[in-house]
């Protein structure tokens, strides 16, 4: 007989088995909404997408359908993988000089940008760009899944129109940002709606609060009837424009009508001790995790201990010149030329890995030059941009009985995205 098993919210790590299925959610509810498909007959992808559709309702800080991601496919049947990019996209009004540098000079966030005046280029109506998460799960689902929209939308639409109970770790997350939530009535009415977070459990005999976003279930269901284009094209969409129109923003309806999302035929790849990875290529993380593996694997970092100080300072200088690379070259391809082949090269590895000492930090690492082998010369302009402020992103992850795989990231950017909700729709940009 098959069951669903629930495990709590923990400090610690712990394995769990299962023969016929496994769903690994930040929240409780999200590992659910995708069980609850699997056990319906739905297969990885259709629980992926359910359970990412359920991560913006239940933990709406990290995720949600005004976000952006990437889901990476394992088709065993096949033997083959497959990447769907839904990346955000920057309006076609933004330009070089539509945000002004903070006078007082300094740096935002954890990439070292310069300072925007009053932060505008993170927080409010000027700041979003073009969501893509909502194409990007219905072309999963469309590709590689075998259920209906509609049918993988219920448990978010459930969550949202009847609501759960409020506990800590969503409310904290909701009190840490009131400061700027408060000043977006549309915003403050969704997660503020008495002026203070709903409140979790405190005493034993007190429920906790439930926590409802109607508005939100309503536009899940419109997307659940007429797909993405409600979002896109529809009435979703002028919704949208309508509040960027209003309050300076910069989306327009043509700029939600231009949205396409990727689909990748072949993933990036590199091997680590006698194991394949395969990961999402282009502007994220996938680059950076594979220059890292390729990097740690000269290391046999397995002789040194887990968590000992040796194995943790080798991983902190091979992050630390990852993450110089990547703030230095990986930029959206369509516009800006990157060495992504010299990146991911055991032998550029091998060359980053020689500029590492054993007994000492390196508190500034310049980025490297992996143009060298790319097998062409740097281009004039070869920087990159790094993407969004990884600090607020959700992952999950699925496995089936006939053991597809699905790993999707789902992220609003930053906490609580910026900080705007879209009148009437719910939806949190």
């Amino acid at each position: 007989m098959t069951r669903l098993v629930r495990t709590e919210l923990t400090l610690s790590k712990a394995e769990v088995v299962a023969p016929n299925g496994l769903v690994v959610g930040e929240h409780p509810l999200i590992a659910e909404a995708g069980a609850e498909i699997l056990l319906k007959g739905g297969n990885a992808v259709d629980a992926a997408v359910a359970a990412a559709f359920a991560a913006g309702v239940v933990e709406p800080f990290m995720s949600g359908i005004g976000g952006l991601g990437y889901l990476v496919v394992h088709d065993n049947r096949r033997g083959r993988q497959f990447v769907v990019e839904f990346t955000g996209r920057t309006p076609a009004a933004a330009g070089p000089e539509t945000f002004e540098l903070d006078p007082a000079g300094g740096q935002a966030g954890m990439f070292g940008w310069p300072a925007v005046k009053d932060r505008a280029n993170l927080v409010g109506y000027r700041a979003p760009l073009v969501p893509g998460t909502v194409a990007g799960l219905a072309l999963a689902l469309e590709k590689f899944g075998t259920m209906r929209l509609d049918q993988v939308l219920e448990p978010a639409i459930r969550y949202a129109e009847e609501g759960f109970p409020m506990d800590w770790y969503v409310s904290l997350n909701i009190a840490v940002a009131m400061a700027e939530l408060t000043a977006f009535p549309e915003t403050a009415a969704v997660f503020l709606p008495r002026g203070v977070p709903p409140k979790p459990r405190t005493r034993w005999w007190e429920p906790a609060e439930i926590f409802r976003q109607p508005e939100l279930a309503e536009t899940l269901k419109l997307i659940g009837r007429e797909g993405p284009d409600a979002f896109y094209r529809g009435p979703i969409a002028a919704r949208i424009a309508e509040a960027m129109a209003a309050r300076g923003g910069l989306i327009t309806r043509e700029d939600l009508a231009r949205y396409e999302p990727k689909l990748y035929h072949e993933p990036l790849r590199t091997t680590y001790r006698g194991f394949e990875i395969v990961a999402a290529p282009g502007p994220c993380a996938g680059t950076t995790l594979v220059e890292m593996l390729n990097v740690a694997e000269g290391f046999g970092l397995r002789r040194y201990g887990h968590n000992s100080a040796q194995s943790l300072h080798l991983i902190a200088e091979t992050s630390r010149r990852a993450f110089a690379d990547r703030f230095a070259f990986v930029a959206d391809p369509d516009f800006v030329d990157a060495p992504w082949s010299g990146l991911v090269s055991k032998d550029y590895a091998a060359e980053v890995r020689s500029t590492i000492d054993f007994e000492r930090a390196t508190p500034e690492v310049p980025p490297g030059n992996p143009w060298k082998y790319e097998g062409r010369p740097a281009p004039a302009r070869a920087e990159g941009a790094a993407g969004p402020d990884p600090g607020c992103t959700t992952h999950l992850g699925v496995v089936d009985r006939e053991r597809n795989m699905a790993s999707l990231t789902n992220t609003l950017g930053e906490l609580f995205g910026c900080r705007v909700v879209i009148p009437g729709t719910g939806v949190l940009l």
